[in-house]
Parts: C-alpha cells; structure tokens; sequence
C-alpha cells in the first residue's frame, strides 16, 4: 500500500494522525495513525498498538471507528482508519460554552453506551466467545461527532479486552485520565464495564452543564457532592418527572459502588424513556450542521511537508518495499502474506515443537518475512514485564531460525533479549549477536 499524505490532523506522545489518499483503495480518504519512530523499541507501546487494530477490525459498529487495516513496514505500526468529517465532544463542549440541549446530550449518550455493549458482547473466535471489551479511557475528546450528525467512539489504545491475536496483557498500572475514571479503577480493581458506565455519567453531565463535574473519591462525601453538582443543572423546562428521571439516572451512572450502576442497556433503555417522557426529539444532524460543519469547515489542515513530524512519517508515501531483508534477499509480498500467517498457526500454542519440520520448510522457501516471530517476542517481553513467563524454549527457536534474515528489527529484539530472566534465552540472544554458533 502507498499513500499520498494530505494533512497532519493530531500529533501526540505515541503517534501521529494523518489525513490520505490510499492509492491502493480506489484512492479512498482514510486516517492513518503513525506510531512514532521513538516508540519501536518499547514492546509494551508496540503490543498495545497492535492490539488496537486488531480488537476495531473486529467490532462492527456504526459508531465505532472503523480499522480496515494494520500496514506494517519498515516495522512501523500504521492503522488505516475510516476518514472522518468531525470535532470531538471535548472541543465541542469548549467551543459552545453553555452545554448542549437536553435531547441532544441524551441521544449521545445513549448511543455511545449502545456502542460499548456492542464492544462487550461481541463474540470472536471458534467457538465464539464476548470479547469483553472496556474503553478504560472514555472522556468527550475521545467521541468524535461528524458533520452529519453520527457519534464515533475513536481511541482505543488502552482497552482491555479479550481477543483473537492479543498480544498486550493487563498489568497493575492505572491507565486512563483522571479526571473521568471510576473510584475503583484508582484503586487498581480489576477491568468492568460499570468503570465505562460511570465516565457516561461523568460525560453526561459535562455535556449538560458545559463543563466538568468533579467529584470526592471518599465514600463518605461522594454522594453529597454530587448532590450538589446536579443542582446546577438548568432543566426546568422539563417536566418534574422527565427532569428527576434525569438526574436519578445521573446518579445512577455515577453510584460510587459498581454493583450499583446500570449495565450499558439499561442505561441506553432510560434515556430513551425519558426523551419519551418530556416528549424530546433530537435531531442530531441539524445539530451537527449548526455546530460541527462550521468548525470542520474552518478548520486549517497543515500541510504534511510543513508539519515537524512529516520526516518521521514521510516513508508513508514510497511504495511499500519487496521486502528486501538482507543481502539477495528479495521476498515475494503476495506470497509471503499467506506463508506468514501460516508461520503464526504453527507457532501457535504448545503444539509447536510437532510442527518443526514445517516450519523448516516455509523459511527454506525464503518467501516469508520475520514479522510472525517479531510478534512472539515482543509478546514475550510484554508477559515478561507483567509477571507471566512463556515458553523459553520458543524464543529461542525463534532466535535460531532468524539467524538467515538478521534486520534491524530482529537485532533490536535480541538485544532485548539478552537481559530475558531465562538462561536460554540470554545465551541464544547473546550468541545471535555475537556470531557465535546456535545454543543447542
């Protein structure tokens, strides 16, 4: 695949957001996100990335972000996303100033927490099962609203969940910001989709009143303090029921227990009874082209030559290599994609070691590429640091094996390895970089 660059729309501490052409797509416009080059020594940071591509590829819903694809090259983790014409409810919320109608704050709310059961009911697999997806990192600058009216749920680089191919694994870390995480995630308790519930409610009324709500993390001032935030919400032209129903919801969302909280349903279920009660209509998409379509509109795009990232993204608009990896050594793309999903069949789980003269055979073909092995070891180092040991005696295969294609991206993960918390592997990793023959 090759691109031809437009515009550089975010630039963040993990990556950059392009706006393209995708010259292999009918010259469709996409968003590219770009991790950066700072960031490919990190497995952690390269696990995650890749665990985000594949859990979006996966879900499929229309207010979700779309992935179509993870172009890798040059060892760079690229997602191709679906271009979006949009502004982000945070921006929104500063731009507006004053909060959003009542029907409007409702519909969103309710279509984002429809989104979220999506992502935590769907099945995956064979036999299938939930993929148990939680956003972990909900706030209005991660809900993008388009020019046509329709919520995206974007960024979902420290979800949780389980999947087919995951490589990152939960590690005793708060992820997140602050300012929109449930008490129990501060206090380490395990992933849920109430932490999710509770950011809504924190997002529901921030869209109500225009801004923040802040509340106490001591069980003992929680509940007053948020009585007190609810009595600046302006809902009296409401009728007294819708309006209690609303802000017995809210409370609801932001019940300091989880076990208290709705599921993502029942909470989507009463807003939709309450826009009924005070008999609301929200029309999201005059709204949007009110409010969103002007911002879009005047929005100014740096050009991807003016931007201070564009040396690190410019390799996006060569045409993607014939894999050339070492000395006369040319692999055919076609040909490899399909030998290199093999190669992560059979190094799949424990039965590997039946699978050696197989594998033999694919890399003496020569057309396949070391990115299978690259991902068993960068999972490796990520279960390393999160206290799970792997099967020493597969790195070290793998060490073997890539021996014949010996690029910066392998020498880079043997390095890493020589200081692995196994005999094995330290004297495997240490022998591929000294030269000196295969550990037996």
């Amino acid at each position: 695949m090759a691109y031809k660059l437009l515009a550089v729309e975010g630039s963040g501490a993990y990556g950059t957001v392009v706006k393209a052409r995708d010259l292999g797509r009918g010259r469709k416009i996409v968003a590219l996100k770009v991790l950066r080059q700072d960031h490919l020594d990190n497995p952690r940071v390269l696990c995650r990335t890749r665990d985000e591509a594949r859990m979006l590829t996966a879900l499929d819903h229309p207010n979700i972000v779309k992935v179509y694809d993870l172009d890798e090259r040059y060892g760079r983790p690229v997602m191709v996303m679906e271009w979006l014409e949009a502004y982000s409810l945070g921006d929104l919320i500063d731009h507006i100033g004053t909060g959003f109608p009542v029907e409007i704050c409702c519909e969103l709310i309710a279509t984002a927490a429809d989104a979220l059961d999506h992502a935590w009911v769907r099945e995956q697999g064979d036999p299938p099962r939930p993929m148990h997806l939680v956003h972990r990192d909900l706030k209005p600058n991660n809900m993008l609203l388009s020019i046509h009216g329709t919520l995206k749920l974007v960024d979902f680089g420290l979800a949780h969940g389980d999947f087919d191919g995951k490589e990152s694994h939960t590690v005793s870390m708060v992820l997140g910001t602050r300012a929109y995480m449930a008490p129990e995630r501060l206090d380490g308790a395990e992933d849920a989709p109430s932490a999710d519930v509770y950011a809504l409610g924190l997002i529901l009324f921030e869209l109500l009143r225009g801004r923040p709500m802040s509340l106490s993390l001591n069980p003992r001032h929680h509940a007053t303090r948020l009585q007190e935030k609810l009595g600046q919400l302006e809902l009296s032209h409401l009728s007294e029921a819708a309006r209690n129903r609303l802000k017995a919801l809210i409370v609801a969302l932001l019940e300091y227990e989880p076990e208290d909280r709705p599921t993502h349903l029942e909470a989507t279920r009463e807003l939709k009874l309450i826009m009924a009660l005070a008999e609301l209509s929200p029309d999201v998409h005059a709204f949007a082209r009110e409010h969103v379509k002007p911002l879009v509109t005047a929005k100014r795009a740096t050009p991807p030559e003016q931007h201070e990232d564009y040396p690190d993204i410019a390799f996006l608009e060569d045409p993607p290599p014939k894999r050339e990896l070492r000395a006369n050594t040319i692999v055919d793309f076609e040909r490899s994609e399909v030998n290199d999903e093999l190669l992560r069949k059979l190094l799949f789980g424990d039965r590997w070691v039946n699978h050696l003269p197989r594998l033999r055979r694919i890399l003496e073909g020569g057309d396949w590429t070391p990115t299978p092995f690259l991902e068993i070891m960068d999972a490796a180092l990520q279960q390393q640091w999160s206290g799970k040991a792997p099967d020493p005696r597969k790195l070290a295969l793998c060490l073997n094996l890539l021996r014949a294609r010996p690029t910066p991206e392998i020498v880079q993960r043997a390095a890493a390895l020589s200081t692995y918390d196994d005999d094995l592997v330290q004297r495997t990793a240490r022998h591929f970089l000294e030269g000196l023959p295969p550990v037996s």
